[in-house]
């Protein structure tokens, strides 16, 4: 019996493989584990016949976030697979990402048989369901002597990366329970049970699954544009957009509009874009207060993802807009004001195209030109006080933006990195089509599994790559530094030290000096030239701006992953964000 078991274990785990790699997903990220050892060995013995790409990373956490950084720029899911117990409880803060930002990911974990559970067997956890609503697909699978049927497996898996492929976008969750022995002994050589891809692509075992094509039906494309054209005047917010067509689609519409507009730095057209109506420094020259009375925009149009700035968040629920219509390709309600009037489930570019030629603009308002100067004031602000030759921590991200090659992808952590991009990262008119949009983990907006996620990155779009990030989140994603010397291309780490957590600095709370440094800015008195030597990187240390562009030009341009480390006061940061909207508001 026991010999049977080996053999339907690599029956299983062969065609899991095999079923995920017809279905398109072909890289597969593994952590060391023995319960796992069918589902290592599957992909071992694909990877020495047909393309198929594999990395091991010892760390489940980063593994996870590597996959999803790894589906976001590849626009496809990569195969995770663990051994049991706490293995897989590591992977839900990426689960939880992948879920509220919509990344595809496939999650194999392995797991104990029945009859070892409830028992005090070891390292044996619940694992069905334990992502519970964060993952779009959740099916626990029988041990593999248990099955007679293929065709039960090959239906599965391509539900399962159907599901993960599908609107909207998200992770699944497979539970792989295995009996030992884990592999059959050297004598099997598989030809009895196993069937390998060829034969399983011309029988056409597999199911194929098409996802539903989405555009606007006649009659509701004519109430938007209708909407749209009664306003008269309006301003368009540009939230994440995943691929450049999205990003193309809403330069065209803006032009043919004519409003202001409002670009977030995950739309990609925050840093560069065709419209002459670009407001990018809106984060800058709006808030609260900024009160629009006369010839004020009826009407926004909200196209893509969430936002970033809060400030133009207070800023539009402050003006209460007669209309504020969301448009995006997903079923969820992104409204945490309660702003959205009308709310669109539509591909981006696929709205833009059904309205575009049905929209019959009034002209330039007075409205746009308001916007367009007020952001301009701010950009001039900007200048006149990051052009000066200290080193900031806003002038260090505006220094990537100058110098960042335009084929480079960017990945902002969260926190303070992504927030200085969008309020300080230089804007140039001009054409997008080879400029990557710059990334950021903002489904939950936490800092865990930064360094990890780069490195997907880096993995999934095969270009150098450049991170900012603070040293909370590199702290927090140390050991993912041991990926960094694997890749392919090289990853320019811009990590600001400002010893702490420099974005407390911006908060009320900062006021309450008896209580702020020991329980809120969290110092930490660390370098990290150490770290670098660990795990072979090249480092420098920065601490003057002609300093940092001439060391991030040659780290950009050498071919090799190194860490930029700047050492930054926090609370200059927080008065240059102060300066710069009086001096706005003042103008």
């Amino acid at each position: 019996m026991s010999e049977i078991t080996g053999q339907y274990n690599q029956y299983f785990s062969n065609l899991i493989v095999e079923e995920l790699l017809l279905n398109g997903v072909d890289y597969f990220i593994l952590s060391p584990g023995s319960r796992s050892t069918p589902l290592t060995v599957a992909v071992a013995d694909y990877s020495g016949m047909i393309p198929v790409t594999s990395c091991v990373v010892h760390d489940e956490r980063a593994a996870a976030f590597h996959a999803l950084g790894y589906a976001r720029t590849a626009g496809r899911p990569a195969a995770l697979i663990c051994t049991s117990g706490t293995a897989v409880a590591n992977y839900l803060p990426a689960v939880v990402e992948a879920s509220m930002d919509m990344i595809p990911m496939i999650l194999l974990t392995a797991d104990r048989p029945p009859e070892l559970h409830d028992c005090g067997a070891n390292q044996t956890i619940d694992q069905a369901g334990i992502f519970g609503k964060f993952v779009r697909y959740d099916m626990d699978l029988p041990c593999p002597d248990d099955l007679r049927s293929p065709e039960y497996i090959i239906s599965v898996i391509t539900q399962a990366v159907s599901r993960a492929n599908g609107r909207p976008h998200g992770p699944v969750h497979l539970n792989c329970r295995f009996r030992e022995p884990f592999l059959a002994d050297s004598s099997y050589d598989g030809e009895s049970d196993s069937l390998d891809l060829r034969r399983i692509s011309e029988a056409n075992i597999s199911t194929p699954h098409h996802q539903p094509l989405s555009s606007l039906p006649e009659e509701t494309a004519m109430e938007l544009s209708k909407k749209i054209n009664d306003s008269g005047c309006g301003l368009i917010v540009a939230g994440q957009m995943r691929h450049n067509v999205e990003r193309k689609a809403v330069e065209n519409l803006t032009r043919k509009l004519d409003w202001p507009l409002l670009p977030d730095i995950t739309s990609g057209l925050r840093l560069k874009n065709e419209c002459p109506t670009s407001t990018p420094y809106y984060d800058l020259a709006l808030n609260e207060k900024t009160a629009l009375k006369a010839d004020r925009p009826a009407t926004v149009l909200h196209l893509g993802g969430r936002i970033i700035s809060k400030r133009l968040m207070t800023f539009l629920k402050a003006n209460n807009f007669d209309e504020y219509i969301h448009v995006a390709d997903h079923p969820f309600r992104y409204d945490p004001m309660g702003l959205v009037t009308c709310r669109v489930e539509c591909p981006i570019q696929q709205f833009c195209e059904d309205v575009i030629d049905l929209i019959h603009p009034e002209g330039r308002s007075d409205s746009t030109k308001k916007f367009m100067v007020l952001s301009e004031t701010a950009e001039k602000e900007i200048e006149a006080r990051l052009d000066s030759g200290k080193l900031t921590e806003p002038a260090v991200a505006r220094l990537i933006s100058q110098l960042k090659p335009e084929d480079h992808e960017l990945f902002l952590a969260n926190s303070l990195s992504v927030r200085l991009m969008d309020s300080f990262g230089e804007f140039r008119q001009g054409k997008t089509v080879i400029q990557p949009i710059p990334r950021c983990n903002r489904g939950a907006s936490g800092i865990d599994g930064t360094i990890a996620t780069a490195c997907g990155l880096v993995a999934g779009s095969g270009r150098p790559t450049t991170l900012l990030v603070g040293d909370l989140a590199f702290l927090h994603d140390l050991n993912s530094l041991c990926m960094v010397k694997k890749l392919a291309e090289p990853l320019t780490i811009v990590l600001l030290n400002n010893d702490g957590g420099g974005i407390f600095s911006m908060l009320p709370i900062a006021e309450r000096a008896d209580l702020f440094d020991s329980f809120f800015r969290t110092t930490h008195g660390l370098k990290f030239t150490d770290s670098a030597r660990q795990f072979g990187l090249g480092y420098t240390a920065v601490t003057t701006f002609s300093g940092f562009r001439q060391v991030y030009r040659d780290a950009v341009s050498s071919g090799e992953s190194s860490i930029i480390e700047c050492t930054t006061d926090s609370r200059m940061t927080a008065k240059i964000y102060q300066d710069i909207i009086s001096a706005v508001w003042k103008a």
